[in-house]
């Protein structure tokens, strides 16, 4: 029986995590069992021989020995005998007693401290182990069912709140990677890495926690965990390879080593992060920033977290999630989408309009959109004299619509009589300041100037000087001949 309750109370030790305790007054994982305790921090003159007499002295606990005392379990706490427990066997006087030989102790007269206990028996005991089932439980009674949990991976499961169900999963037995940041790290050009004064231990052996190096087990070939993130500090988001090969490649680092609890080596690299042939090292370029923000990860137990570990995680955490909402909230004005809206509303998608080729414009993206736009409108490549390629739409349309003018539009003719005789070079201003269409093919196809009945001819060019005049203005002629006096000039304006 005694064997059974010291295994119990073992046991109960274990559970509570603690080597010895008491709980309502009993003492736990003694080598016996005994029951309520009486006094403690008794102090007694113990003389040891074939009658061993312990008798109560000054300085400690006061006690008076009585004949409820006989068959009481003494534990001394102090001296050789310590942790020794005996039974009184004899009341000699209200300070002796007679307690059974203790094996192992020479010494005739050992100064000890000690407390006292009820004997043991069975209905303490079991009073005992109704309790101790009653407080692991956290029940209402010791016969009470074990508390029950469900899983959020399985709600319809229900589960006992056991040690099996609880073992690896307390805060201890678990840890997680989370972003620790570096501001203002400067980088110079030609750098292939940066170190940094971290004081954290790095990880390694039995200790997973701390610093994880891509080289050192754990850790070592793990890509993902001792992968870096380089941010710039202005625009918030990753740098990328500027010139060479490589260019376009998102720049990150890896955890390399350095000195554990004094700082930490960082090497670049660009492209993929898994050691491929697509995973580039790389030499920082002049013209990126030369001040970056590190986002470098700690491994830590859940029981080590402290309030704002999870802050500054780069994409997940409260900074992180709060500057995205402001981006995310200017994106959506910008391209006029709406809360929960996954398409963009295209307006005019039937016949003769652009979107009207679009399959299923209730289900397009801005992507399609301008690509239909870009389709629709066609290439600014022309042939004949009137456009010019790569000439915007806005010009093709004046260049057009000028054209059509000189085609179809009004006929004026004005009539002028030269008082005196124009030279060549000679500036001559359309009657009543009338103006003209400008024609730079050379043909005249705005203006016609005839001289004494005879048709002159414009320069081929605006450049030129092969013809009769050259077309100087909208409102003016420079002639290259020269007019007499009194002759007759007719224009006739077209458009």
């Amino acid at each position: 029986m005694a064997t059974f309750f010291s295994n119990t109370l073992a046991q109960r030790s274990q559970l509570q995590g603690s080597a010895d305790f008491t709980t309502s007054g009993y003492i736990r994982a003694l080598a016996q069992t005994v029951g309520k305790q009486i006094s403690s921090g008794v102090k007694g003159s113990l003389a040891v021989g074939a009658s061993t007499v312990l008798t109560v002295t000054v300085g400690g606990t006061a006690y008076s020995w009585t004949y409820t005392d006989l068959g009481r379990v003494i534990r001394i706490t102090s001296g050789p005998a310590s942790g020794v427990s005996v039974k009184v066997t004899e009341i000699v006087s209200t300070s002796a007693v007679k307690v059974a030989a203790i094996v192992g102790v020479a010494s005739t007269s050992i100064g000890n401290f000690f407390d006292i206990y009820d004997a043991s028996n069975t209905e303490a005991d079991f009073g005992y182990l109704r309790q101790d089932m009653t407080d692991i439980k956290g029940t209402a009674a010791w016969n009470d069912d074990l508390p029950t949990y469900t899983r959020p991976s399985d709600t319809g499961t229900t589960l006992n709140v056991s040690l099996a169900n609880i073992a690896g999963k307390t805060l201890d037995s678990k840890a997680l990677s989370i972003n620790t940041l570096a501001v203002a790290i400067p980088i110079g050009s030609g750098a292939t890495g940066v170190t940094l004064p971290v004081i954290t231990v790095h990880a390694g052996g039995t200790n997973e926690t701390g610093l994880p190096i891509f080289g050192v087990a754990p850790y070592a070939l793990d890509f993902e965990t001792t992968y870096v993130s380089i941010i710039d500090p202005v625009t918030k988001l990753a740098l990328t390879v500027q010139t060479g090969p490589n260019i376009g490649e998102t720049i990150y680092g890896r955890m390399a080593g350095g000195v554990s609890g004094s700082n930490l080596v960082i090497h670049f690299h660009s492209g993929l992060n898994d050691g491929s042939v697509g995973d580039h090292f790389y030499s920082w370029e002049g013209t990126q920033p030369g001040i970056v923000d590190i986002h470098y990860p700690t491994i830590k137990r859940f029981d080590e977290f402290s309030l704002n570990d999870f802050r500054l995680a780069s994409v997940t955490g409260v900074i992180g999630d709060a500057t995205n909402a402001v981006d995310i909230a200017a994106l959506n004005v910008f391209t006029g989408r709406s809360s929960g809206q996954n398409n963009p509303v295209l307006t005019n998608t039937t016949a003769s309009y652009v979107f009207s080729t679009i399959a299923s414009p209730s289900a397009s993206d801005l992507e399609e959109a301008v690509n239909t736009l870009n389709s629709e409108i066609g290439s600014r490549v022309f042939t004949g004299a009137i456009l010019t390629n790569g000439q915007k739409v806005t010009a093709s349309l004046q260049a057009l619509s000028n054209a059509i003018t000189v085609a179809v539009g009004t006929t004026t003719k004005l009539v002028y009589q030269v008082l005196s005789q124009l030279n060549p070079g000679s500036i001559i201003t359309i009657p009543n300041s009338a103006d003209y269409i400008l024609d730079a093919s050379g043909n005249g196809q705005g203006l016609d100037v005839y001289v004494a009945g005879v048709q002159q001819f414009p320069d081929s060019t605006p450049s030129a000087t092969d013809g009769d005049y050259k077309e100087n203005s909208t409102t003016t002629i420079m002639t290259r001949r020269p007019i007499f006096a009194g002759q007759v000039m007719t224009f006739i304006i077209r458009g």
